[in-house]
């Protein structure tokens, strides 16, 4: 039986070194799915330190943008999804607070791309409390 190779897309704010969670475990299931035969892309917000290495090492396109200042920030979605190719693509966002990435799932859904969210996280309790106020 032929193997399949499937495409997944991810879609994360960012993958800082400064940061933890998601920006962190999201390379490793990256470089993981390739040893099953996935074709992986990351797709985030430039930062000081991304922590892309082993991705580009493993052969893994990552495809950081940087984000435009004032009121255009709003429009970083349109940065995020440009020259994306999502034919037999499954897209995976990674995170439920960024408008950036809520622009994604939209595109996805006029495009009939199928997408999966995770919030990662940010449905715990001491996520929802944050900026209450």
């Amino acid at each position: 039986m032929e193997s399949t190779k499937y495409k997944i897309l991810h879609y994360i704010s960012g993958i800082d070194l400064a940061s933890g969670g998601p920006a962190r475990s999201m390379p490793s299931i990256c470089l993981a799915m390739q040893q099953v035969d996935v074709y992986c892309e990351v797709h985030a917000r430039q930062t000081e330190n991304p922590n892309d290495k082993k991705l580009k090492e493993a052969g893994i396109p990552v495809i950081l943008v940087n984000p435009p200042s004032g009121k255009i920030k709003s429009l970083f979605s349109k940065f995020l999804l440009q020259n994306v190719d999502f034919s037999g693509a499954i897209v995976h966002i990674q995170n439920i607070w960024d408008l950036a990435l809520h622009w994604v799932a939209k595109e996805c859904k006029k495009q009939n791309v199928p997408y999966v969210i995770s919030p990662r996280g940010m449905l715990e309790p001491w996520s929802m409390n944050q900026k209450k106020n």
